[in-house]
């Protein structure tokens, strides 16, 4: 970048010395010091030679340029800033940041991170809105389109045209089109007949555990259901035979946190449920097979558990030295009482459908071949009755349960 600004070719002055990755120790490790100790020791080999060093800080926020001379100036140099308030100047005032931006925004400036292997991670933008405001958002790895566009090097993108939303992990995301594009799902199917809407987690190979784009697909899904008026109630199974879900994906959270990647979670909880605490619509889920950890989790979440004879539940994080912190802790004792469920938390041991339906957080008991007419025999049943009657005894039971004083909870029907 410093040799295309000074109009020298790169392919004549490659770079000699580094400051950078090779001594690298996290923060404040003072990169440009480094570069700056070895242009000196590579100049005093060849005096009469003139040295540029030029160094960025993080995401090409910040940066600096210094030249080196084995040879003395004839005159001292006075100092002189007036380059930098030429520049300061035509810059003109900081513009105010935006945190929470949507909408268009063109590209101001960029970065790409890259993994161990060198595969591009993702883009860090900086952007300017139409209002001459400054924003930030990341590109992920998943939207090869734009990202492709931040890895070019025939052109620069910077003055590129494109448009920020806020993803399901509540955090912005730039594409490089003018308004977002749907991503057709990969991990999850949607199917609606009438006003039930059937979301299936398809993963089967992996158990049906969740990795965040698997996450964010849930999210997306249960937003739409819970925003459409024609959709009254949802059930949530899993694809295949042996699994309604796993929980986390622990193969991939392993080679992500190898190879860097942040871990995260939607907004609206794990499977974009667990913490979507005022959705006022039912829903039912049908489970299939296994329900462990965070698939455990999810089932406790929704509002009616209906269960074939190969369910099994169980919360086994303590065995791996994790705790279900997806909402099975608190939501097991208030379903089937403390003791009860301090007596799975505890031991982490697995329960078929048949126990869970003694212990009270399963509904009704089916055959394998009966699940889905069964899970959906209960919401024709729901959906036989008054919409608003049932979303309002949803959100008075829930409120009840928030607020541990039946006198206060009583008032607040009104």
């Amino acid at each position: 970048m410093a040799l295309r600004a000074l109009g020298l070719d790169p392919a004549a002055h490659p770079p000699t010395v580094t400051g950078g990755l090779s001594f690298f120790g996290g923060p404040l490790n003072n990169y440009m010091t480094h570069a700056t100790c070895a242009m000196v020791r590579a100049l005093r080999a060849a005096p009469g030679e003139l040295g540029l060093l030029y160094g960025q800080g993080g995401y090409v926020n910040k940066h600096q340029s210094l030249v080196v001379s084995t040879a003395a100036a004839p005159a001292p140099l006075a100092l002189d800033f007036s380059l930098q308030a030429e520049a300061d100047g035509a810059r003109g005032a900081v513009p105010p940041l935006a945190e929470a931006y949507a909408g268009p925004a063109t590209v101001e400036t960029y970065t790409i991170t890259f993994d161990r292997k060198g595969d591009a991670a993702e883009g860090i933008v900086i952007l300017r809105t139409p209002d001459g405001g400054r924003t930030m958002a990341r590109v992920p790895v998943e939207d090869a389109e734009s990202l492709d566009l931040l890895r070019a090097t025939e052109r620069s993108a910077i003055g590129a045209a494109g448009v920020v939303r806020l993803d399901t992990f509540g955090k912005p995301v730039w594409e490089a089109r003018p308004a977002p594009a749907p991503r057709p799902p990969r991990f999850t199917r949607v199917e609606r007949d009438g006003p039930i809407t059937l979301i299936t987690i398809d993963r089967p190979d992996a158990m049906n555990a969740l990795h965040p784009a698997a996450n964010a697909e849930l999210a997306e899904a249960f937003d739409a259901f819970e925003k459409d008026p024609d959709q009254w109630v949802a059930i949530l199974t899993g694809a295949g035979e042996r699994a309604f879900c796993v929980g986390n994906d622990l193969k991939y959270t392993a080679g992500a946190m190898a190879r860097g990647l942040p871990l995260e979670v939607p907004v609206s909880g794990f499977a974009g449920l667990t913490g979507r605490f005022d959705m006022t619509k039912p829903v039912i889920a049908a489970v299939n097979g296994a329900a462990l950890g965070g698939g455990f989790e999810i089932a406790l979440a929704c509002d009616l558990i209906i269960a074939s004879t190969a369910a099994q539940f169980a919360l086994p994080e303590p065995k791996v030295g994790l705790a279900a912190l997806a909402g099975g802790l608190l939501r097991l004792p208030r379903q089937i009482g403390l003791k009860p469920a301090m007596g799975l938390i505890l031991t982490g041991r697995s329960v078929s459908a048949e126990e869970g339906l003694r212990l009270g957080f399963v509904n009704a008991v089916t055959t394998p071949e009966d699940l889905l007419a069964e899970a959906n025999r209960w919401a024709s049943a729901i959906c036989a009755l008054s919409p608003m009657s049932v979303r309002a005894s949803k959100q008075v039971v829930h409120r009840g349960l928030a607020d541990p004083s039946i006198a206060s909870t009583y008032a607040s029907q009104m």
